[in-house]
């Protein structure tokens, strides 16, 4: 038996994602389900397999919807849940039906359809992939040095506009950006498209009065998975009433600090979990970090 392990130096949350992709290919003896946020150092799964060069394939994989859905929650966190967050279809388009399904698990609103001359269609028909750039747009996308460029009748239709930036923002050139929004086209709603590598949570946090979202044309690799060999039973839980994650040898039913009821992370595959919509999955994470949003003390019993 051995127990699959999620590692980041560089994130505090990881947004399970991707599960559905290995639920055929590896002996799952429980897991986290997709759209649960749990804690770098944290188990994921248990898996009752052999080690191979096959079975590290399928971490290498599970590694970049993880590191997608976990870059999308940090935004979410960052700007708050009555804010945007996209993912740029030209970021994912290699894979995008498995890769825009992580993306949700992460909180994502929406896929931004920026790619030309191709036709993006998605199994999942609860996707919502977001048109730019056209008569009935939502968004409008401007690159940032063509700003005053954009037609102002186009603009009076759009919900709000998306500006590209090829550099790392400030938070006095994110005022002046909104301003002269308002200035040229009347439009406060702006949405700053940026690869993963200017992204800082922090500045996106303290802007998160002065932006309408964030949309991320790129993302990293921050999440990698590691794998131990164990014996032992072992059991994972969440008290939402104070906040602990409680790794346990036995089974437990609750929280022996507050006597609330128990979460259970680590569960037996079941179908269904699986069989989840995107939307849904948004919906799952969107609970889960009601919860985690003010920190989780892990603590250990019977150990």
């Amino acid at each position: 038996m051995k127990l699959i392990l999620v590692r980041s130096h560089r994130e505090d949350i990881v947004a399970v994602s991707g599960l559905w992709t290995v639920k055929d290919k590896l002996k799952i003896v429980r897991l986290v389900p997709d759209a649960f946020i749990i804690f770098p150092g944290e188990i994921m799964m248990i898996v009752n397999d052999d080690v191979s060069i096959d079975f590290l394939k399928k971490l290498r994989t599970l590694e970049k919807m993880l590191s997608l859905s976990t870059t999308l929650a940090r935004l979410r966190r960052a700007l708050g849940t009555d804010k945007r967050v996209f993912v740029s279809v030209s970021a994912i388009v290699d894979d995008y039906d498995d890769l825009s399904r992580a993306a949700y698990c992460g909180g994502a609103d929406g896929i931004l359809h920026d790619v030309e001359l191709r036709d993006i269609t998605f199994r999942d028909d609860t996707v919502q992939l977001i048109p730019i750039n056209s008569v009935d747009s939502q968004y409008i996308a401007v690159k940032y040095d063509e700003l005053a460029k954009v037609d102002l009748e186009l603009v009076k239709r759009a919900h709000g506009l998306i500006i590209y930036l090829d550099f790392r923002p400030s938070l006095n050139m994110l005022r002046c950006l909104r301003e002269k929004c308002i200035t040229l086209y009347g439009k406060s709603r702006i949405i700053v498209a940026v690869p993963h590598i200017y992204l800082s949570y922090s500045l996106i946090e303290r802007a998160r009065d002065i932006i309408y979202g964030v949309a991320i044309t790129s993302f990293g690799r921050p999440i990698r998975l590691d794998y131990v060999d164990y014996s032992r039973e072992i059991f994972l839980y969440r008290c939402s009433e104070c906040r602990r994650d409680l790794v346990s040898s036995s089974i437990m039913r609750k929280c022996p600090r507050c006597g609330q009821r128990l979460i259970e992370l680590l569960k037996e595959p079941s179908e269904r979990y699986f069989k989840y919509t995107a939307r849904e999955l948004r919906y799952i994470f969107m609970n889960m970090l009601k919860i985690v949003e003010k920190g989780v003390i892990v603590d250990y019993y019977g150990y």
